[in-house]
């Protein structure tokens, strides 16, 4: 009897405990079977995957805007509804030294800026009006993926001052290497060691322009100062 409730009192053998599997310490997407055959990757930087693709993609973005359907309403919905029919306005809350709304000083400087934006006076070119300017740079912007804005000063524009718009054609991507003081041009900008933009190298002739007669195979720029440009991407 003793031994039949020995039996019973014995502890039951342990489980066998499931057998732990290795992790997986590598990503999915580094796959290289032969589904991944097709999908290369690059371990260029950004600048230098850009630096023979980018006058092609240029390009075909650009005839996708002046043919394709989609590509031009998708640009006019931008105009539409970034800039819209009024574009961007100033709004002064200049106070006075009792903390009180300067109204007359501000109504000065809104009406002065109202009539630099109007047509023929805010674009070296005379083209265009402050919100023209203002869809113009959103559309550059949504098509070719940047836009380069040029800051002019000077008497023979109003109040001494007016914006120039350059085609990203005529940054010398080209120019690549290192300057005079040492820094850094990548593909037509040149950066200090942090990076930071120092100046542009702007062609002065557009590339493609096969009536200027300025234009010839001798690729030649000019040295603009960053804090005349604004690069917008």
């Amino acid at each position: 009897m003793m031994g039949l409730l020995d039996f019973f009192r014995r502890s039951p053998d342990m489980e066998p405990q499931p057998q732990r599997r290795m992790q997986r310490r590598n990503y999915g997407g580094a796959n290289q079977g032969r589904l991944f055959a097709d999908f290369p990757g690059s371990m260029f930087t950004a600048d230098g995957d850009l630096n023979q693709a980018l006058p092609l993609l240029r390009n075909r973005c650009r005839d996708l805007a002046r043919n394709n359907e989609y590509a031009k309403r998708f640009l006019t919905l931008m105009k539409t509804n970034v800039v819209g029919e009024r574009g961007f306005t100033l709004q002064v809350r200049a106070r006075n030294q009792d903390g009180s709304i300067d109204i007359s000083g501000n109504d000065i400087i809104e009406t002065a800026w109202k009539q630099w934006g109007r047509l023929g006076r805010a674009e070296v070119g005379g083209r265009m009006g402050w919100v023209d300017c203002q869809r113009h740079a959103v559309e550059t912007l949504a098509r070719d993926g940047e836009v380069f804005i040029r800051l002019v000063r000077g008497a023979r524009y109003y109040n001494n001052f007016a914006i120039q718009f350059l085609e990203s054609d005529l940054i010398d991507h080209d120019k690549t290497g290192t300057a005079e003081n040492g820094n850094q041009i990548r593909m037509g900008v040149e950066v200090d060691r942090n990076q930071k933009a120092v100046a542009y190298y702007v062609l002065t002739a557009h590339p493609g322009d096969s009536l200027n007669a300025r234009f010839s195979n001798v690729r030649k720029h000019i040295r603009v100062p960053a804090d005349e440009i604004l690069h917008i991407y």
